[in-house]
């Protein structure tokens, strides 16, 4: 005897009915089973054209579905299981459902193609988006790295040359004098200025400068071209800790009038020069 399970779910209403006519609470997934030897030729052949010959005589057999278009809900479901007011009572009302779904499932089908080749588009775009994010962080770091090693290079072959005793004494012995190397350099380089290595001068933007300064900026351009001068307006003076230790910074602050300045960004300081 040759069989078929169909698996389907019984909705609020007729279960609500069920339990009234037999006093027995039924459960929402049903099972019923279909003896195809008392099938007609003719529905054998109609439940082949919508069920597999390997779901005959199978304990999984197959489940009533339920198609849906509704987008919103398709990254997480395709389709669903099938709710019904009646079981199928027979052979005939189950080759009605299968119809019935296999019009939905066509209906639905060009959808599901175009939303996956939607999904897969969208999820190319994000790898590539990925990809190239993680590209740019990864250029970004090592071009950071190198222009740190270069510096270190940089400071190594500066302080060997010109560095003060007491400079090399203390990097040939491992300390980090990376504050002292910076001063040692502004003030050979860029006599007359100061560095703002506390990153406590502030200032704002110059409306007009003064030809005195103007014609300072174009020294400074030229003897030291890789570099970015610009005439501002400071507001509060630079301030070194470790140099100005007997100076008190608000006292510093309120000694001080704003005026027109000079700075200097320059690649082999951290910080800018003030003048």
């Amino acid at each position: 005897m040759s069989t078929l399970n169909v698996s389907f779910k019984l909705s609020e209403k007729a279960r609500k009915r069920e339990f009234a006519t037999t006093g027995t609470r039924p459960k929402e997934t049903q099972t019923a089973t279909f003896d195809l030897e008392d099938a007609t030729e003719h529905q054998r052949k109609r439940l082949l054209m919508y069920v597999p010959l390997d779901k005959f005589d199978s304990n999984q057999g197959i489940t009533l579905e339920n198609y849906t278009a509704d987008k919103a809900y398709y990254d997480n479901i395709h389709k669903e299981a099938q709710i019904l007011d009646f079981p199928p009572a027979d052979l005939d009302a189950l080759l009605d459902i299968l119809a019935d779904m296999a019009t939905q499932k066509d209906h639905i089908g060009p959808q599901l193609a175009q939303w996956d080749a939607e999904s897969k588009a969208y999820s190319e775009q994000e790898a590539q988006k990925r990809t190239t994010r993680e590209q740019r962080v990864a250029e970004a770091r090592a071009k950071a790295d190198q222009a740190k090693a270069d510096r270190i290079a940089a400071a190594e072959k500066w302080i060997a040359e010109f560095g003060s005793k007491h400079l090399k004494d203390a990097t040939s012995r491992g300390y980090n004098c990376d504050r002292l190397y910076q001063l040692e350099r502004a003030a050979q380089e860029y006599p007359g200025f100061e560095l703002d290595y506390d990153n406590n001068a502030e200032w704002t933007s110059r409306s007009c400068p003064s030809e005195t300064a103007l014609s300072q900026v174009t020294e400074i351009e030229q003897a030291h071209p890789d570099t970015t001068v610009t005439v501002v307006w400071l507001t509060k003076p630079v301030f070194n800790s470790e140099i100005d230790e007997e100076k008190n910074y608000e006292l510093a602050l309120y000694d001080f009038t704003e005026r027109e300045a000079i700075t200097v960004d320059d690649q082999n300081f951290t910080r800018d020069l003030v003048k």
